[in-house]
């Protein structure tokens, strides 16, 4: 694919491989894997590379941003909003874990993580107050969930995954309950 894009005219970026820019077309297109993403200054470049991608590679389908119709592009929302600005989000994500984990109807909190309840955990670790196997799996689960959060659109929420990172090995007794906190 590299290959492919720099024998069209595309220049890698400098700092960000997979990030490919069309200086004399307008064009830039960082690609996940296999999903590109296409922003051009015109409509006309952004049909030649549609052709030019149709034909090196077998497309099942295109799909277009507009107002009316946002995408999924690794597992974010893509938007326009009304001022025509690309906006990035995972609020399905965010309602599909709260409804998988039953906390659609929770109350938001300010703090997310106390000194307090990380102390509660750590006395937990020092008792070997484990977590079962099952509730290994779900504690490992949620926080999953929480660091896809924290990298993709939500940096803010590495505040509250990082300490409780240090528990995924061995969950203890209030793990899930401080988790749940960090996610309300």
């Amino acid at each position: 694919y590299r290959e492919w894009m720099l024998s069209i005219g595309f220049t890698e970026s400098e700092n960000a491989t997979s990030i490919y820019i069309h200086k004399a077309r307008g064009t830039i297109v960082p690609t996940f894997v296999d999903d590109p993403a296409i922003w051009s200054k015109t409509k006309a470049d952004e049909a030649w590379f549609h052709d030019e991608l149709d034909k090196r590679f077998d497309v099942k389908h295109h799909s277009y941003l507009t107002a009316e119709t946002p995408l999924t592009y690794c597992g974010a929302r893509v938007s326009l909003n009304e001022k025509g600005e690309v906006c990035l989000d995972n609020q399905p994500f965010i309602e599909k874990m709260l409804d998988e984990w039953d906390m659609i109807d929770c109350s938001p909190v300010r703090t997310p993580v106390t000194k307090g309840t990380l102390a509660r955990l750590d006395e937990a670790r020092r008792k070997e107050q484990f977590l079962g196997k099952e509730e290994s799996t779900e504690f490992r689960s949620l926080l999953g969930m929480l660091h896809w959060l924290a990298a993709t659109t939500m940096p803010k929420m590495s505040v509250a995954h990082s300490p409780l990172a240090k528990y995924t090995a061995n969950p203890v007794a209030g793990c899930m309950d401080a988790l749940k906190q960090a996610v309300r």
